[in-house]
């Protein structure tokens, strides 16, 4: 049973992830998850966007693990950007290999990789390294609690079929709706930053760091169509936004909603409904045969309640796993005022 680095460096090949190797990470990432869903939920030119983005030092940040050839587990830690008080990991062992320990020393070591960041942050704030993980994942589950990690949240992956016919959207009186142009992503990411103040869990970002991120998961991701992009604006204000894609890792027919946001003061008027209803329309006429989103499943917008009113129902559900680094001030929205 290896319990450190040092111990699986004399069995194992150990070294950082290179863009070379975005399809051999891919690929491991897709057994784990078709082992726990039966699906991909890694795309390459996901992987490949994820590690061009400014945030991750992909020789300090990313570890592979390698038995001979063969990559049998893989490391990374994200968010690595101001203010330093939100981590993210992925860490994947192959299903062959497990129950030796690699899972137990990969997470440790973005433990220490969180832990080198975080003296950047904000001396009193409090600094949390997570995981999002499937609920039928019981083993990865009792290993970060074994570590230390804690539920803190749950979100839900929604979906629904398009097979049948769907409403047109109804807008609300004097809003219309209509597809940003790639010039406008800077306007279409501070709508969404000021929509999303309200969700659980947002955290405010220097402006330039955030569109990176953005830029990141909405523009450089393989799926990426500004015609499935739609803003809706009334009185010359942008009061709502939604990303969409055609296909996604879940398969080319699998649609999804990356983002989806209203202002405040917008909100239960019916524009989010008339948001989602035309970009299901669109995805359908693109051959698209199902879409999916993923939420806070305690959402303090009342997200939930809008998606079932147009037809989604819960498919998966993941467990937000969370260790606390460091103790103090939670930067994090909690509620709504």
């Amino acid at each position: 049973m290896f319990t450190t680095i040092e111990s699986v460096k004399d069995r194992y090949l150990l070294e950082p992830a290179s863009l070379v190797d975005v399809d051999q990470v891919t690929a491991l990432i897709n057994v784990c998850s078709q082992e726990v869903i039966g699906k991909n939920e890694m795309d390459p030119g996901e992987l490949l966007a994820d590690w061009q983005d400014p945030s991750i030092n992909l020789d300090e940040d990313t570890l592979k693990v390698l038995d001979g050839n063969r990559l049998i587990a893989y490391a990374d830690l994200l968010g690595n950007s101001p203010p330093y008080v939100r981590f993210w990991t992925w860490v994947r062992v192959h299903p062959e290999y497990r129950g030796l320990g690699l899972g137990w020393v990969l997470n440790h070591w973005v433990e220490q990789r969180a832990r080198f960041y975080m003296q950047q942050a904000q001396a009193d704030t409090q600094v949390v390294i997570s995981s999002f993980i499937n609920r039928r994942d019981s083993l990865t589950l009792a290993l970060l609690r074994d570590l230390g990690a804690e539920a803190t949240r749950y979100s839900w992956v929604m979906e629904r079929d398009l097979d049948h016919s769907l409403p047109q959207p109804c807008w609300p009186e004097g809003v219309r709706v209509f597809n940003p142009q790639p010039q406008d992503a800077r306007k279409v990411y501070q709508l969404q930053r000021d929509a999303f103040k309200d969700h659980w869990g947002y955290v405010e970002t220097p402006f330039e760091e955030g569109f990176q991120h953005f830029t990141t998961a909405y523009l450089n991701e393989p799926f990426y169509n500004p015609d499935l992009w739609f803003v809706a604006e009334a009185e010359d204000e942008w009061v709502g936004m939604l990303i969409s894609t055609a296909g996604s890792s879940y398969g080319k027919e699998y649609a999804w909603v990356g983002s989806v946001g209203v202002r405040r003061y917008w909100r239960k008027q019916g524009v989010g409904k008339a948001l989602l209803l035309q970009a299901m329309n669109a995805v359908k006429a693109c051959g698209s045969s199902r879409i999916g989103l993923s939420v806070d499943s305690q959402s303090l917008t009342g997200a939930t309640h809008l998606y079932e009113g147009v037809g989604m129902y819960v498919a998966e559900e993941y467990v937000r796993m969370e260790k606390e680094l460091r103790a103090g001030l939670d930067l994090r929205t909690r509620d709504v005022e």
